[in-house]
């Protein structure tokens, strides 16, 4: 799952498949396609948190996100987090 924050707000979002082949420049690229597809650029990105459960796919996430995202975006959480929500 990839998505777009604005304060609290979710944005755009996206179910991305797990490809254990894809390499950085590779995500990297479908990272930039897909904020270009919304209208978001690069440099409005202010922030990155990663959690994921694939941990190969992790450290390709936090190399994509070191060479894509400005360096105020680099702020990375590897640890999955889901919050509670009472029913």
């Amino acid at each position: 799952m990839l998505g777009l924050y604005d304060g609290d707000d979710l944005g755009p979002h996206w179910r991305l498949s797990t490809d254990h082949e894809r390499m950085p420049d590779e995500f990297a690229m479908q990272l930039i396609n897909l904020l270009n597809y919304v209208g978001v650029a690069r440099e409005q990105i202010s922030g990155v948190a990663i959690a994921s459960g694939v941990p190969m796919l992790t450290s390709r996430w936090r190399e994509c996100a070191a060479t894509t995202c400005t360096a105020a975006a680099r702020h990375q959480r590897t640890h999955a987090h889901r919050p509670h929500h009472p029913l």
